[in-house]
This record gives C-alpha cells, sequence and structure tokens, in this order.
C-alpha cells in the first residue's frame, strides 16, 4: 500500500534501473503522464500492467483524489507515477499526489532514475558543484538569473530556445552556453558558444541548456525616460506588460509598479 515515484528514460529505453523494472512487477496501477510513451516502454521491457491511466497538468488534481480513495479503499494498492521522461515533479506533474500522500499518511517510495539536468552538466565544460536550475524558461524568470551566482540550468523548447537565446543575449552579452538536445536518443547534439555568436541550431526535439554568466550588465545602465518606455514596448511587443515590468526592474532600481504605470501611459 505505497505510491512509487519511479524515475523513467529521458530518450534511450535501456536507462531505466533494474530496481525499477523489479518495482514495476509490484504496481497495480500505473499514472502515467503520457500513456502511449509508457505503453511503448512497456511492451519494450515486457511490463505487464493492466490498469494505467492518465496523470497529466489536465486531470491532476482530480487524479490525485483518486489515488488516495483507491489505496485508502484497497490496501493491496500500489500506485506507479510515472512522467513521459526523467521523474514525477521536476518540470512534470506530481506535486499534488506526494503532498496529499504525506497529509495522508501514505507511504511515498522513490525510485531514482536519469536525469536531464545531472547529464547534460555532467559533460558541460562549466561549474556543475553548485547550480540554479529554473526549470522551463520564461522572461519573467530574468531576475531568478541575476540574483544566482550558480551555473544556470533550464529547459526549452524548439519553438522558443531561438527567442530565448536572444533575449538573454541582450542581458549578458557576455555569457557562454552548452545545449544539449534530444539526450540520450539517436540524435543526440551539443552545442558550446558564446552568446555573442549563436550557431545554427536544429530545432527539433527538447533543449537542456547549462549558462555561465560570466560578465553581467551593470545595473541601472537603462535610463527610464518616455522614449526609453515606447521604444522597449516595440521590442518586447511578444511580452505582457506585467511581465516587461519585471524584467526592467530588475536592471534598474525602479519598483515594478512604477514601470508598469509608465507602460500603462505610454501604451503601444
Amino acid at each position: 500500500m505505497s505510491i512509487y515515484i519511479i524515475g523513467m528514460p529521458i530518450g534511450n529505453k535501456k536507462d531505466i534501473t533494474i530496481r525499477a523494472l523489479e518495482t514495476f512487477s509490484i504496481i497495480t496501477d500505473i499514472y502515467a503522464e503520457d500513456t502511449r510513451s509508457f505503453r511503448e516502454f512497456a511492451k519494450y521491457h515486457n511490463i505487464k500492467i493492466k490498469n494505467i491511466y492518465s496523470y497529466e497538468d489536465n486531470n491532476e488534481k482530480q487524479r490525485s483524489i483518486e489515488i488516495i480513495s483507491k489505496i485508502k479503499n484497497n490496501s493491496n494498492k500500489n500506485i506507479g507515477i510515472v512522467s513521459e521522461a526523467g521523474t514525477p515533479l521536476i518540470s512534470d506533474p506530481g506535486f499534488r499526489i506526494i503532498k496529499l500522500a504525506h497529509e495522508n499518511n501514505i507511504k511515498v517510495i522513490v525510485i531514482p532514475g536519469v536525469s536531464a539536468i545531472t547529464s547534460c552538466l555532467s559533460i558541460a565544460p562549466m561549474n556543475g558543484s553548485s547550480f540554479t536550475f529554473l526549470g522551463f524558461f520564461y522572461n519573467y524568470k530574468l531576475k531568478d538569473i541575476y540574483n544566482s551566482i550558480n551555473t544556470i540550468v533550464f529547459f526549452d523548447s524548439p519553438k522558443r530556445i531561438l527567442k530565448t537565446l536572444n533575449f538573454l543575449k541582450i542581458y549578458f552579452p557576455n555569457s557562454y552556453f552548452f545545449i544539449g538536445r534530444e539526450l540520450t536518443k539517436k540524435f543526440e547534439t551539443y552545442y558550446y558558444f558564446p552568446i555573442s555568436e549563436i550557431p545554427e541550431i536544429n530545432l527539433k526535439g527538447e533543449f537542456v541548456v547549462v549558462m555561465e554568466k560570466n560578465h553581467e550588465i551593470p545595473k541601472n545602465n537603462i535610463e527610464i525616460s518616455n522614449d526609453t518606455i515606447i521604444n522597449l514596448q516595440k521590442k518586447f511587443s511578444h511580452i505582457n506588460k506585467k511581465d516587461l515590468a519585471k524584467i526592467i526592474s530588475t536592471i534598474t532600481n525602479y519598483s515594478i509598479n512604477d514601470i508598469y504605470n509608465k507602460l500603462i501611459q505610454f501604451k503601444m
């Protein structure tokens, strides 16, 4: 009567631990972020589990309540939670069920697996002794990069990666990047470059980005004149005003509210 958080391969189906394979033999119900990919994985390893349910962002709350109810009503239930790749909770669904399990005194057991974060860090030519992980990068997380003294690690998608790099190029012109694309898969690729020389990147698959900030732009280098506000809104028209206010605030001494009010005043 336990919940097992099981680490899955991040690309290569063979990257699964012996302990994980043994654990699947006692699991009665699997809750998977992607049921189709789990069925393919199960077939590859000859894993026989009849009860496979979806557990994703859209139904995480409902499924978590369902899992707790199942365990309370049947002491023979062993529930497995799996991500499509990697480990639940790490930029994937899983928080709600783990929180509910602890609140209901239900045992949670981790079966560790492959990590895209540490896999990429282990071959990046940067200091990995301490790092700040941002999950998936969004522009409003710029402040987290400024506030960190560590190597930065984040995930990104094919649709966003070039926008992200060009965005960070503005604020960290002397930074270096190491990118792992499609880690452990057939077309695994690596890129190492200064941000001033962004290479041609294959825009397919998933990306793990490792960033060494190097020298930063000094704070307060932007004078918040009316013309500056207008120009910034033109340049970053794809960013909503609240997020843009947060970004500008990180590199000036102006408050977020002051910046936001100016953005509203000079609405484009």
